[in-house]
């Protein structure tokens, strides 16, 4: 081998570097002499190494190979570690490679023997400990356990320990080991992962410190919920408060981690769970119970339960958490789950253990049929389980103990039967058995005490007031007692019905009868023996009230009652579907227009005058949108009908119509229509766009509605979209401009000035017919107060067309726009400016005053030049203006000017090399050279070796250009040293390799892979 030719060759390594340039190809050598100096004499070795990593006269990329061979060193010795300790203390340039070695395993066992990390961690040095956290966090995940014992010395020592303690976890995989778990444990025990939070996001959720763990070790998974779960309700009670869900003062927020971390840990491991997280839930219940009320005792965390509920609260969560974990024992485990029984469930005096254990018997009723039935019937108010009462769903409060009856029941044993069958039929809810309160005649008596001590007629107004007030209590508890007669039964209904049909007794089935006959009679239920479960709450969508698989089969005659039926927008509830009113059937009504206009435009003649206005809109849009051919007649005699509307109503949408068909042969009659709505239609009648601006100055709000800005409030209002279908038609058909023309004389005195941001459309489509008249209306239509006209995308359009032709009667409106107050007006000015000197030298000097403007012209500038720049009829006017931005004071104006080079393709570049030259010298490089970087990858041009290593250097010296591609900069610095022949410009290759082993751009060693081998 090479390495055994070398050293028979008695030649020294340090001798054989310094005799030529240290060329790349030289790494491979270098590499192999060392290994084979360690295997075959190590002192040499030693010495070599020493004076290869401390030499001036040798290059960084030899040092860096050097110590990439040290760390990768499965069995490091002292003596390395002697020559390279000091190395990390002093000023060494590779002080950062050096210390990679503390990320080796082999590296950190040999340390940790030698306890060099022990000293380090008890020296004081701040800076020193805290550079050392890094590589045990990436350690722990091979050394767990050790990196545990390193750690846990320190726990509470200081604010900096529990910081460095935090950045562990958050960094550490929590599974890799039992002893770092217990580790993490006990951080959660003694608060130092209270406040955690994401050391990047800086957002606080714990959850994210052990999202895999509920898969590999789910057991732990449970004890690290018992142990925060735990922790919070510590900090709860210390601030007086006994439920730490509280939503305003609780302890434990939700998390939308939490939800997966309860439920997979339930799943996988369901009896840990049982174990660590229901001793937590009964402290909750004993802290919040209400105990002045008969058992079972309700709290005040888990009593309002919700059949179906999806919510994501971390209350819900968990209690669907233990249901899923005591419903698996009990279907899969029952030797498990029959101590736990017997131990913390059966005997519990608390409402929602009731329901757990009700709910784990029902998945496994064939199992626990006599036991399940024995527990309801030992205490029947037990039998009232369930969930909170939705839309009058009598049956959600005993719910739960009717599953478990109908999963019981067809298995128990008769005695088990004809005791829950006696106890049902004597069962009657407290409520149901006071039936009778406030059926007495209280507060009459109270009549005459109040008359006897309110004789002064000056406290009549009192004494109305008080006997008022006895009066309409009367009445409340008269429908009260109304409201308990009626439903007397109902639970004990739901319960009977849920026996098993083959199981029930005559005496039950005449029971269920008789009040099956009750409640079907008052609507409770619609058929004997169907009761509706409970609803699970729900999003409800707002939709047409005749679905619209249905009215695509509707005749005519079934429309025109439909429109008639359906007059408002009312929306109503009904067999759980939210049924809209007229704009919920106009939609429906809009597709089946576009299907068949024809018909329709003949079915609107039945409309009455009298119906629902969006009926009308309706077949207008559908129309209008239509893929069929319609006849210029059909079309006529449908607007011409919404024109004769009361009051004109349909203006926006007979004006869409004649946009959206604006080359149909229309009339100069047609034409009148259209110009009546934009002249004297009363909408827009206020000026919305001010009003939101200035709702949006206030509240600082960045909420934006293209509807809402001043283009948007006009085309949605009547006159404003009157006059945008103008400019369509114009645009159509010029001529019909010399109709128009009249009109639009008045139009651009519109009152708003969002009409006339519309009408700035019509005038660009005037441009095409007559371009004198176009501009003089225009500056007409800018005559206003409301200079933010100016700022619209109308007006830019106009100014773009309208400048080519006559710069000089526009002129003076563009000196007004760029000497604006308001930013959107002036970044049209300067931008229409500057777009114009590409072309007319007669516009150069106001775009030189945009270039030494404000920010706001500069940047304006700044981004026409950058679009414009490769196509500028003045090239070396654009091309100066460019180097100028490239300088600019502001840091947004340099970077958008340095956008130039983005869209370079081919061998374009290569025609801007004094621009490149520039930009390198310039401000802008040093934050924004990465288009460029891009444009020298992948242009074909030959560009001059010296610029491109320019650029390279000079971008690998500005530290503060870490986020550049450095790839590509590898790429293009490997692609010059490979082809060149001069040995001056590869050296300058390898001073530029060097400095970007200086600044840690490991990109590089990706490229040299190829010398290496």
């Amino acid at each position: 081998s090479f390495a055994e030719k070398f050293s028979a060759s008695g030649t020294n390594l340090l001798s054989f570097l310094r005799s030529d340039e240290q060329y790349l190809f030289r790494r491979a050598q270098v590499r192999q002499i060392l290994l084979h100096e360690r295997d075959s004499d190590f002192e040499l070795y030693l010495d070599d190494l020493k004076e290869l990593l401390t030499s001036l006269d040798i290059r960084f990329h030899i040092k860096e190979l050097a110590l990439a061979l040290l760390i990768n060193l499965e069995n490091p010795r002292q003596e390395e570690w002697k020559i390279i300790a000091p190395l990390i203390y002093d000023s060494y340039p590779l002080k950062n490679k050096v210390w990679q070695i503390f990320y080796s395993v082999s590296w950190f066992k040999l340390l940790d023997s030698l306890n060099i990390i022990h000293d380090w961690l008890n020296s004081g040095d701040e800076e020193l400990i805290d550079r050392l956290n890094n590589p045990l966090s990436i350690i722990q995940r091979q050394l767990p356990d050790r990196v545990a014992k390193i750690v846990e010395p320190y726990i509470g020592v200081s604010d900096a320990w529990q910081k460095r303690l935090i950045i562990l976890v958050h960094r550490a995989d929590i599974s890799a080991g039992r002893g770092f778990f217990e580790l993490f444990l006990r951080l959660i025990d003694e608060g130092i992962l209270d406040e955690v939070k994401d050391p990047i996001t800086l957002k606080s959720d714990f959850w994210n410190l052990i999202y895999s763990l509920p898969k590999k070790h789910p057991d732990w998974s449970c004890e690290t919920i018992s142990h925060y779960l735990n922790r919070r309700l510590i900090i709860s009670l210390a601030n007086n408060q006994l439920n730490p869900f509280d939503s305003r003062n609780g302890t434990i927020p939700n998390s939308q981690f939490a939800k997966r971390i309860f439920m997979d840990s339930a799943k996988n491991s369901p009896e840990a769970f049982v174990e660590n997280v229901l001793p937590f839930m009964i402290q909750v219940m004993e802290l919040t119970a209400d105990k002045e009320n008969d058992v079972p005792w309700k709290d005040a965390v888990w009593q309002h339960r919700i059949y179906g509920s999806s919510y994501s609260a971390s209350d819900v969560m968990l209690l669907k958490a233990i249901e899923i974990a005591l419903v698996s024992l009990a279907t899969n485990q029952p030797e498990s789950f029959v101590p736990i029984v017997k131990e913390q469930l059966y005997y519990s005096k608390f409402e929602t253990i009731q329901y757990l254990l009700i709910h784990a018997y029902t998945a496994n009723g064939k199992r626990f049929a006599d036991d399940a039935i024995n527990y309801l019937c030992e205490q029947p108010t037990r039998f009232k389980t369930g969930y909170l009462t939705l839309r009058s769903n009598f049956g959600e409060s005993f719910w739960a103990s009717r599953e478990l009856l109908e999963a019981t029941t067809p298995y128990c044993s008769e005695e088990c039967l004809e005791k829950l069958e006696k106890t049902l039929l004597n069962y009657y809810p407290a409520w149901e058995k006071d039936y009778k309160f406030g059926v007495a005649d209280s507060g009459y008596d109270l009549y005459f005490l109040v008359v006897a001590k309110l004789l002064n007629n000056k406290y009549l107004r009192l004494f109305n007031f008080y006997f008022y007030t006895l009066i309409q209590q009367r009445e409340f508890l008269y429908y009260r007692r109304k409201f308990l007669l009626r439903s007397r039964g109902s639970g004990q209904y739901v319960l009977l019905s849920g026996i098993a049909p083959s199981r029930r007794s005559e005496t039950i089935t005449r029971k269920l009868q008789e009040l099956e006959r009750k409640f079907i009679s008052i609507g409770w239920i619609e058929a004997p023996g169907k009761i509706e479960p409970p609803e699970s709450p729900v999003v409800y969508t707002i939709g047409s009230p005749i679905p619209e698989e249905e009215a695509e089969k509707m005749t005519d005659q079934q429309w025109v009652e439909a429109i008639a039926t359906y007059k408002n927008d009312l929306s109503e509830i009904k067999n759980r579907r939210v049924k809209g009113g007229a704009g919920g059937l106009s939609i429906v009504l809009e597709k089946q227009v576009k299907q068949e206009p024809l018909r329709f435009a003949s079915l609107i003649k039945q409309f009455s005058n009298n119906a629902n206005l969006s009926y009308f809109n309706a077949v207008l849009r559908g129309i209008a949108e239509t893929e069929e051919r319609v006849d210029i007649e059909i079309v006529r005699s449908i607007y011409q009908q919404c024109h004769q509307l009361p009051k004109r109503p349909c203006g926006k949408s007979m004006s869409y119509l004649f946009e959206k068909l604006a080359k149909l042969p229309w009339t100069i009659s047609d034409f009148d229509i259209l110009i009546y709505y934009a002249l004297n239609d009363p909408d827009p009648a206020t000026e919305l766009w001010k009003t939101r601006k200035l709702w949006k100055t206030q509240t600082n709000s960045s909420n934006f509605d293209d509807r809402e800005d001043i283009l948007g409030v006009g085309i949605n209002s009547n006159r404003g979209r009157a006059v945008y279908s103008i400019a369509k038609l114009i645009f159509a058909d010029k001529s019909r401009a010399s109709h128009f023309s009249t009109a639009l004389k008045q139009i651009v005195k519109d009152p708003s000035t969002a009409v006339r941001s519309c009408a700035a459309t019509a005038l660009t489509a005037m441009l095409n017919y007559d371009r004198d008249m176009a501009v003089r209306l225009f500056l007409e239509l800018c005559k206003t107060d409301d200079e933010e006209l100016l700022g619209t995308e109308t007006v830019k359009h106009f100014l773009h067309y309208a400048l080519q032709t006559h710069f000089q009667e526009l002129k003076p409106l563009l000196e007004q726009m760029i000497t604006s107050e308001l930013p959107e007006v002036v970044r049209v000015g300067a931008r229409q400016t500057c777009l114009l000197s590409l072309e007319n030298e007669e516009a150069n000097d106001l775009a030189k005053r945009c270039l030494s403007g404000t920010e706001n012209h500069r940047l304006s500038a700044a981004e026409i030049f950058v679009a414009n720049f490769r196509s500028a009829y003045f090239r070396e006017f654009c091309e100066n203006n460019l180097i100028q931005l490239f300088n600019d004071s502001d840091e947004k104006v340099r970077a958008q000017a340095a956008t130039c080079f983005f869209k370079f393709e081919g061998e374009e570049l290569g025609d801007y090399i004094n621009l490149v030259e520039a930009f390198v010298d310039s401000k802008a490089f040093k934050d924004k050279a990465g288009d460029l970087i891009h444009a020298m990858e992948k242009t074909t041009a030959q560009l001059p070796e010296l610029i491109t290593l320019s650029v390279l250097e000079k971008l690998i010296k500005n530290s503060d250009t870490y986020s550049y591609d450095m790839n590509i900069v590898s790429k293009l610095l490997i692609r010059i040293y490979s082809y060149t022949k001069e040995k001056d410009l590869k050296s300058l290759c390898l001073d530029i390799f060097d400095d970007m082993i200086l600044h840690e751009n490991y990109r590089f060693y990706e490229a040299l892979q190829q010398f290496e081998r």
